[in-house]
């Protein structure tokens, strides 16, 4: 009885092992031919390549299409992806508020603030064109749009610059910190173009 277990054990053991090899090799067989075939033949799922301009493929599911919220991005949406300008501080497109006189927060009331600020602007793709005629009157219409809305930006200002004392604003600190302020409040009124720099010409406290 004892021999006839034994001997089961040992050709369990052989088939386990059998089995286990198969496995192995019908798993690594199916890593290499999603990894390495072209994505044109079928898959059980498609990988998903990103690259630093951005995301190249959506994962396909059962080669039938994009995975639900997702889809295969063509070579047109990557170049266009790619081409999108994305301004710092310094190459956008400025546009001076003009020169505002304002009480600060005072109790004498006798505090005042005289500043020049000079927006910038994330411009849009035109302004990049290498057609000059393009550019000035993407430039031309931009002005235009931003001085219609000019009333908006300054009673945004003027509504930051009233609130402020004297001791919050004179250090670079506090400077630095109206910048970002009246810039963020600036975006959340326009939406668009975005502003990305607050720069003043002019900042003088009395």
């Amino acid at each position: 009885m004892g021999g006839k277990l034994s001997g089961i054990l040992k050709i369990a053991g052989k088939v386990f092992t059998v089995l286990t090899v198969v496995v192995v090799l019908v798993v690594n067989v199916a890593i290499a031919y999603i990894m390495f075939a072209p994505d044109d033949l079928p898959k059980p799922f498609y990988l998903m390549y990103f690259t630093p301009e951005g995301q190249v493929n959506a994962p396909l599911i059962n080669g039938a299409g994009a995975s639900e919220g997702a889809a295969a991005s063509t070579p047109e949406e990557v170049e266009e992806h790619v081409e999108m300008h994305v301004a710092l501080p310094g190459e956008g497109i400025m546009f001076s508020t003009g020169s505002k006189t304002v009480n600060l927060l005072d109790p004498t009331g006798r505090k005042y603030l005289k500043v020049t600020i000079v927006l910038e602007f994330q411009p849009g793709e035109e302004y990049y064109s290498e057609d000059e005629e393009i550019r000035m009157a993407y430039i031309e219409a931009f002005n235009e749009d931003i001085s219609s809305r000019l009333p908006i930006i300054n009673d945004t200002i003027f509504t930051i610059l009233t609130g402020k004392t004297f001791e919050s604003i004179y250090t670079v600190e506090g400077k630095d910190a109206l910048r970002v302020e009246i810039l963020d409040a600036i975006n959340d009124r326009l939406v668009e173009p975005e502003v990305i720099a607050v720069y003043f010409t002019e900042f003088v406290v009395q």
